[in-house]
């Protein structure tokens, strides 16, 4: 992110969250929870696969976690921004350990960059 930290999206944790929900059921993201199996290995497998792109400016992209897994098939790494990784984590991690939720957090000192993560409750 640059140092304007442009404004994202504020409807992105219900669109995200809705994907996230979406997606839990599909075969390809059943696998992954499946060979990961906790969230230390999926945290590790991000390190490794994902490539940071960042959306363009005032445009918000959000790829669903079963594209992001169908691209990682294809090309091997993933791609996009924290609210695309986000996503992903969120539609793997509730099999894996626990029920994920969307936790809403700001930059406030980075020209008000408001971005949400997921958390997990046992």
């Amino acid at each position: 992110m640059d140092s304007t930290g442009k404004a994202g999206n504020s409807d992105n944790p219900t669109d995200n969250a809705g994907l996230a929900l979406r997606d839990q059921a599909h075969p390809a993201v059943r696998q992954a929870a499946d060979q990961l199996g906790s969230p230390a290995a999926l945290d590790e497998f991000f390190r490794a696969a994902w490539r940071i792109v960042p959306d363009p400016d005032y445009v918000e992209f959000i790829s669903s976690p079963a594209r992001q897994l169908a691209l990682f098939s294809e090309r091997g790494y993933l791609s996009g921004d924290c609210d695309d990784a986000a996503t992903l984590a969120a539609s793997i991690l509730p099999p894996v350990a626990g029920r994920a939720f969307w936790l809403p957090s700001g930059y406030q000192a980075i020209a008000n960059f408001p971005t949400s993560l997921p958390a997990l409750l046992k």
